[in-house]
């Protein structure tokens, strides 16, 4: 019985682990190009709770595609994206990724200073919260995930299509 759980154990944590979400880098990113596998067919996600907000006059209120709080009398829209939210590649640079996570607009993740993997990055370079980036063509404030990192899904990697066919053979006559 013991050696059924010890091999059944490792087994599943294997399985888990691979299909999980991992913080792309850019050698993932070499990897794809050197596979054949567009950066384009990759399911992207973001490793943290991303929220931007903005500052709105009275008369936007209604037009607001966000969440519209009042504070002291202000009018502030926010947008959150969760945690591991989709999204797909929509530019594509040398040390840059613009994902899309919505239809609207687009948020850049850079290479981080050491290179090790992809960062938001906002107006001006890396932020933190608190500074400003340009989201679906307005500024925004990031009051949360300033450090959020880029993730995809590691089985994308293996996402290729094949052709093949299947060769029947000649009979003897």
């Amino acid at each position: 019985m013991k050696k059924v759980i010890s091999f059944f154990v490792p087994l599943i944590l294997v399985l888990l682990t691979s299909c999980g979400k991992a913080v792309f880098t850019p050698k993932h990113r070499v990897a794809l190009q050197q596979s054949g596998i567009s950066t384009k067919d990759v399911q992207f996600y973001n490793s943290k709770k991303i929220k931007l907000e903005r500052q709105i006059s009275s008369s936007e209120v209604g037009t607001a595609k966000g969440t519209v709080n009042v504070r002291k009398g202000m009018h502030f829209e926010s947008i959150i994206f969760p945690r591991h939210t989709k999204g797909r590649l929509a530019i594509e640079d040398k040390d840059c990724l613009t994902i899309a996570f919505e239809q609207a607009g687009t948020i850049v993740f850079c290479q981080n200073a050491s290179g090790k993997y992809f960062r938001l990055m906002g107006r001006g370079g890396y932020i933190q919260n608190g500074a400003q980036m340009s989201y679906a063509g307005q500024t925004w404030t990031v009051e949360k995930g300033a450090t959020a990192k880029l993730k995809f899904r590691e089985s994308s990697k293996i996402r290729k299509t094949k052709n093949s066919r299947t060769v029947k053979g000649l009979s003897v006559e």
